[in-house]
């Protein structure tokens, strides 16, 4: 974000000019979201608002510029709940990473192209419920003949405010959902995840995964495509942005799709480089193999032991939370690998240290250094942990079945995989479902409480993982991808696998919370196939300790479904 003097003193002065006027007619001539009225015609109980013009410039995932950007926005701040907005009126939902990946992974599966389109000025397309008044920014300020101040009367959901997003996104919903017949586009919202939509009629088909202003479209043509893309121009002002492989970035990820051999990948190198240029000073040029040194745990423990003992340090906090949320960002994303630790390093984000903070340069090294590797998504092949290759599907029974190598149908859930580290206090939870290849829902997470032996810190953690595979059947059933039969899950504790099947070892583990037996409630049902496989090819160990090179090496491939290149 730029001041309006860096912007307009700035080498890009022209283009920030154009899109301050491309922005201001939107708001007045094509939308009309206020209208200019003398500030003594304001109500003496109404809440003025200061509006700003925020300026900015967009940059793609590669780092490269796009565009300028303009926005007139209000302090949703300065309102009150209650008098300008219901507060029960503000909530917006927002697609998950996981949802775009699973899109990723389906068009991987099917060959189907995956488009994106995008909203212009999206929010002025829904009206407020009580319009307010606002104060233009000192740049757009206007005065009548007789000197008085002009205030904006809003009636449209300028950005900024509590209930735009809200308000925009019951717009889009009401359309997408309304039947055909009535004047609407006909779809489906998906109740496992409220940002994305299908309709299914005969054998064609559509989903659209909606992100705010954004969409990610997957059609069974292009003649669907075409006719999804023109429903939305008839209503909206819509662009189509055409296949992502010529869209700059979505969602902050650079995707490109393979027709010809299925594959579909998600990388972040622009902005990991972004990162390197904002933290060049910390920037190492010795190899990280991995993103975390064999010392973390234990350095957080020790900070955590010390926080009461030694000042804080504002200026060292500040850093250590704006590097450890930039590193979490790209952990969500595209960053399996590195989901560990930066877990570990988000738990002294109130607390850190120096000796932290050399731990999160290590991490943010290796992601400097590593940010080649994408996310794959492959319809004919998959990264094995257990043969350490990769395997062609259609050979993958070959030589009898072995745990971790299987074989696909259409788009179906490869497998699931969970582990825990029993630690002496709360143990941490490790996950990975993959579809394609690579892994759509994946998550390293500290339990909530403390258990008294190995399989019931497992349980816990497969019933976590649990979780995560019947949302993702659900979903994949909503869209109309069905699963066939139980979903494989392996876990690499004995005792768990046969407590997932029958209350084995019942003294053991009567202390367990009802709620940790979900896992079994899967199995019972038919939901989930728990099976024992070796700790030395459950990838989910990645996200639960420190591993050494070869293995971390060796499960990064499976998480992310790389080739055996990147076992070197």
């Amino acid at each position: 974000m730029l001041s309006t003097a860096q912007a307009l003193n700035g080498p890009r002065r022209d283009e920030h000019l154009a899109a301050i006027d491309k922005e201001l007619h939107g708001h007045l001539k094509v939308f009309g979201t206020y209208t200019l009225i003398p500030i003594t015609d304001m109500p003496i109980e109404a809440n003025l608002i200061d509006l700003k013009l925020i300026l900015a410039e967009k940059f793609g995932a590669m780092n490269e510029f796009l565009k300028a950007k303009a926005r007139l926005v209000a302090r949703g701040d300065q309102e009150e709940a209650g008098r300008d907005f219901d507060p029960w009126q503000t909530w917006s939902p927002m697609l998950c990473y996981s949802s775009l990946r699973l899109l990723c992974s389906l068009a991987a599966t099917t060959g189907r192209k995956l488009s994106s389109s995008d909203a212009v000025q999206a929010y002025l397309n829904a009206g407020l419920k009580t319009p307010r008044h606002g104060r233009l920014p000192k740049e757009l300020r206007e005065y009548d003949a007789d000197g008085v101040e002009l205030i904006a009367l809003i009636r449209q959901a300028l950005y900024g405010l509590s209930e735009s997003g809200h308000a925009w996104n019951l717009e889009i919903n009401t359309y997408l959902t309304t039947p055909r017949s009535e004047g609407g586009m006909g779809f489906s919202r998906c109740y496992s995840e409220p940002c994305m939509y299908k309709r299914i009629e005969g054998d064609s088909w559509a989903i659209i995964g909606l992100a705010c202003d954004n969409a990610i479209h997957l059609e069974s043509d292009d003649n669907v495509h075409a006719e999804v893309i023109a429903a939305l121009q008839a209503k909206f002002n819509w662009i189509d942005e055409g296949h992502v492989n010529d869209v700059p970035t979505i969602l902050g990820a650079k995707i490109r799709q393979n027709l010809k051999t299925g594959e579909v990948t998600m990388e972040q190198e622009g902005y990991v480089d972004a990162l390197a240029e904002e933290w060049s000073g910390n920037v190492s040029t010795r190899l990280v193999s991995t993103p975390s040194s064999k010392d973390l745990e234990n350095r957080v423990i020790e900070a955590k032991v010390e926080r009461y003992s030694r000042p804080s340090d504002a200026k060292l906090t500040k850093r250590y939370q704006r590097l450890v949320g930039a590193l979490l960002f790209k952990s969500v994303v595209t960053g399996p690998d590195i989901a560990w630790a930066v877990g570990m390093l988000a738990r002294a984000m109130a607390w850190p240290t120096e000796a932290l903070m050399k731990e999160a340069y290590h991490c943010l090294n290796y992601t400097i250094q590593h940010k080649h590797l994408p996310m794959r998504f492959t319809r004919d092949t998959y990264f094995c942990a257990r043969t350490g290759t990769t395997i062609l599907r259609k050979n993958a029974n070959q030589g009898g079945r072995l745990a971790g190598v299987y074989t696909i149908n259409d788009s179906q859930i490869d497998d699931g995989h969970s582990d825990a580290d029993y630690a002496a206090g709360p143990s941490v939870s490790g996950w990975a479902w993959r579809v394609a290849g690579g892994s759509v829902l994946f998550g390293s997470k500290k339990q909530s409480e403390t258990m008294l032996c190995s399989a019931s810190t497992e349980l816990v953690a497969g019933s976590v993982a649990a979780t995560d595979g019947v949302h993702l059947r659900n979903l994949k059933e909503e869209i109309g991808f069905p699963e066939e039969g139980p979903t494989a899950m392996w876990i690499d504790n004995k005792a768990t696998v046969a407590l997932a099947h029958d209350p084995q070892s019942f003294s053991k583990t009567k202390h367990v919370a009802r709620r940790h037996h979900f896992l079994r409630e899967c199995v019972d049902s038919g939901v989930l196939d728990v099976k024992h496989i070796s700790t030395e090819f459950n990838i989910s160990d990645i996200f639960t300790k420190a591993l050494g090179v070869k293995t971390f090496r060796l499960f990064r491939a499976a998480v992310m479904n790389l080739s055996v290149e990147s076992l070197i």
